[in-house]
């Protein structure tokens, strides 16, 4: 995927310099594949504790992870981040990094699973019960 625009930030009040129109977007990547992507001097940081932020940096990171959250709390995967096969555990685990807290597990897969396909296989060689692997359900093609 590529990034999105997010939001055009214009309060004339946000920089000290004059009004500065911020154009944000938002884009969801697995952190392993910046490591070595990130010029010099960047770093990255937790969303919620990004450190000192000008310029009104800090509405625009929250408006971010709204958007993201808002995203995942009713799609399965909608930045494609597993690999698939996947397990409903793997997909709860990816929401709860991206909600931030821990999910109930039953209503998580009622609200999922409808929105995945199974595979008719499960995992082998795991500790527990095996568990079903599905992938991500493809979107009809217009004709």
């Amino acid at each position: 995927m590529s990034p999105r625009q997010l939001q055009v930030f214009d309060n004339p009040r946000r920089d000290s310099r004059g009004w500065v129109l911020s154009v944000a977007h938002v884009d969801v990547v697995q952190a392993s594949k910046l490591q070595h992507r990130l010029p010099g001097r960047t770093r990255l940081a937790p969303v919620d504790r990004p450190g000192r932020m000008p310029y009104g940096h800090d509405q625009i990171i929250e408006r971010a992870v709204a958007d993201v959250r808002n995203r995942y709390a009713t799609a399965p995967d909608p930045d494609r981040l597993l690999t698939e096969p996947f397990t409903i555990l793997e997909l709860r685990t990816l929401h709860e990094s991206v909600e931030g807290r821990a999910l109930q597990r039953d209503t998580f897969r009622r609200l999922m699973e409808p929105q995945l396909a199974g595979t008719s296989q499960t995992t082998s060689g795991t500790r527990g019960r095996p568990a079903e692997l599905f992938r991500h359900r493809r979107a009809p093609s217009s004709k």
